[in-house]
């Protein structure tokens, strides 16, 4: 899909959504309440073991042992739809905090919209919504144009996962890239059938080191009001950065010592962290810090000893 026509339909999507849905999030019993957390503090998380951290590491990045992991190139930017302020300044600031961590400071390109978030009284509506105006899900978004894979519609299990309700879900969209050093040679022929790819020897001639890497070009995350009910602003602020920035499985059963266990079993988790831990900062760190171009499982071990190293 051509960037003006995802734009045109994010504008058109959140004219639609907003207006109604800003007005019943204002409602208190439709909203998690409670104060965020504007000290920044954080959990401190001590005493995992290696196994666990690394199982732990392969539930936020959505990459078995032997996968490639998908991260932001750039910090993304933004758009989040029906919340009233104040809470609205809560979720873009918590975003912004992570953001800034992950890329050192650097601020966002928002002349691309490519984080939207939708706060909704029904999430299965709103992605029914989504899904009838975009089939594909934000797929092809600033894609490389290296795979024919960028342009396919989302798998069906995905979109049956998707239909399912729960407090939050997302799907991201992903581009193929020519990892540093290699030289990609398109062939003629329209992006929006994908070209074919030819790729050349790494000229940095590395044993080990892979042709391509993964970068996440557009995501879309929905929130169900009522079923999100219960923890406060800032947990939930939290979680929707933190699962923006990384790449967590949908519907996964997460570690207790991070955010991300707030709705396990698709239900809030009275006993979750209050707010970030010291895993999640670590994971985050060492997941924007690794080196993109090393094989699958060195680039895991290495996220993986920077965090254990790190919450010891």
């Amino acid at each position: 899909m051509l960037r003006n026509e995802i734009n045109l339909f994010t504008a058109l999507l959140l004219a639609i959504l907003t207006s109604s849905t800003a007005r019943a999030a204002s409602n208190a019993h439709m909203t998690p309440a409670g104060p965020s957390n504007p000290s920044g503090e954080t959990i401190i998380v001590h005493g995992v073991s290696p196994d666990s951290v690394r199982h732990a590491v392969e539930q936020v990045t959505t990459a078995p042992w032997h996968e490639q992991v998908s991260r932001w190139g750039a910090p993304p930017c933004p758009v989040v739809s029906g919340v009233p302020e104040p809470f609205y300044s809560v979720v873009v600031s918590h975003i912004d905090r992570l953001s800034r961590l992950a890329f050192k400071n650097h601020k966002a390109d928002c002349s691309k919209q490519n984080l939207l978030i939708f706060f909704t009284q029904n999430g299965t509506q709103t992605f029914n919504t989504v899904i009838h105006d975009d089939p594909f899900l934000g797929r092809g978004t600033d894609s490389s144009g290296l795979t024919r894979d960028d342009y396919a519609p989302p798998d069906k299990s995905d979109i049956r996962q998707l239909r399912e309700d729960r407090p939050v879900r997302w799907y991201r969209a992903i581009s193929t890239d020519p990892a540093d050093g290699v030289i990609a040679i398109l062939s003629r022929g329209s992006q929006a059938s994908g070209p074919a790819k030819v790729l050349s020897d790494s000229i940095r001639g590395v044993f080990g080191h892979k042709s391509t890497q993964l970068r996440i070009t557009y995501l879309i995350m929905i929130v169900d009001l009522p079923r999100s009910a219960g923890p406060t602003w800032g947990q939930l602020a939290d979680y929707v950065a933190f699962a923006s920035l990384t790449s967590p499985k949908l519907g996964d059963f997460f570690y207790k010592g991070s955010i991300m266990s707030l709705y396990n079993q698709d239900r809030f988790q009275q006993g979750a962290p209050r707010q970030l831990t010291s895993f999640d900062l670590a994971t985050l760190r060492a997941l924007y810090g690794a080196d993109a171009d090393l094989a699958a499982h060195d680039e895991q071990a290495e996220i993986t000893h920077e965090v254990t190293s790190e919450i010891r």
